[in-house]
């Protein structure tokens, strides 16, 4: 906890040096700019805080976001072997993070950015099965564009990603203790290294409607035991709806779907393989979006299903 007062701490300073910085040096640069490399076609594009873009942009975005995993079930012994009893319970979760993107060149950007997400029960039972858990992802990349056309843009993305997973787990303490284990301990930490490249394409169809997708692989390690690094893929897309001048407010909609078979979050019980998204947000000023995030994932745990989902506020500020 003291840990992560400490990073959103340092945030802060940063992006108080950072707008200081942008307002020195990118102020007297026209807004307007922002608008023409964000639009393709008859069609303005938002950013999405998903899949990112292929728009060649200078920016800084922060997200506070919470969710949670309702009704995980625990099977409990039971003197009936035809009849199964269940206990069940609920997880919370906790997310923040912050980017900073700069256009070195009208075709280059660089960028960072860092995720912290927690996790805990919300009860005694997952209290005590799932424990507390934090983890902190740090992610340093390049944004090239490849080629753009009046209705159409494809960049490359590369980035690597350098994760710490820390995972208090009461029941694996215990389990340790019980068959002896001298190296138990109540606090496990993983680390997770891994590098990743993509294609990010966007293509205007109309005023009201625009397609934003990626396709990349990677490679990396896991956080699951005895597993090595794997390949692994990710693909996305989404819908883009301006309805500014249709509803008379300047109001953005995205849907949309993605892919991940890396499993370097499953042991943290978080979103894997299949994420559905919607983002509605204010777009009224070319270098200001404010966003609210919902995301919701199927996924697997043992025997049963769980859907895990989570709600974000964003702020994005492009120079």
């Amino acid at each position: 906890m003291e840990s992560s007062l400490k990073i959103i701490k340092m945030t802060k300073y940063l992006i108080t040096i950072l707008l200081i910085i942008s307002n020195l040096t990118i102020a007297q640069e026209d807004v307007d700019e922002n608008r023409d490399r964000r639009t393709l076609g008859e069609h303005y594009f938002t950013i999405s805080n998903t899949l990112g873009s292929p728009f060649v942009l200078t920016s800084l975005n922060i997200s506070l976001g919470f969710g949670g995993i309702n009704d995980l079930k625990y099977a409990i012994p039971s003197r009936d072997e035809d009849e199964s009893q269940y206990l069940q319970g609920d997880l919370t979760l906790m997310l923040f993070s912050f980017g900073y993107q700069h256009a070195i060149k009208d075709w280059l950007a660089v960028y960072f950015d860092f995720e912290i997400i927690s996790r805990m029960g919300s009860d005694h039972i997952t209290l005590f099965k799932e424990g507390i858990n934090y983890s902190s992802s740090f992610n340093v990349g390049w944004l090239i564009k490849i080629l753009r056309y009046d209705d159409f843009a494809l960049s490359s993305n590369i980035k690597v990603t350098n994760g710490l997973y820390s995972i208090i787990s009461i029941e694996n303490f215990a389990d340790d203790i019980n068959s002896g284990n001298e190296d138990a301990s109540l606090i496990v930490d993983y680390y997770s290294t891994s590098a990743y490249a993509t294609l990010n394409a966007a293509y205007g169809f109309s005023k009201l409607l625009g397609l934003n997708g990626d396709l990349g692989m990677g490679y990396g390690e896991t956080i699951q035991k005895y597993q090595s690094n794997e390949f692994y893929m990710s693909a996305g897309i989404e819908l883009d709806m301006n309805f500014t001048e249709y509803i008379n407010a300047p109001i953005s909609v995205i849907l949309g779907y993605r892919f991940n078979s890396f499993p370097e979050n499953s042991t943290m019980l978080h979103f894997n393989r299949n994420v559905l998204f919607g983002q509605i947000c204010y777009i009224g000023r070319p270098d200001f979006i404010i966003s609210l995030d919902f995301k919701l994932s199927k996924e697997d745990s043992g025997d049963s299903v769980i859907w895990p989902n989570t709600m974000e506020f964003s702020m994005r500020y492009l120079f």
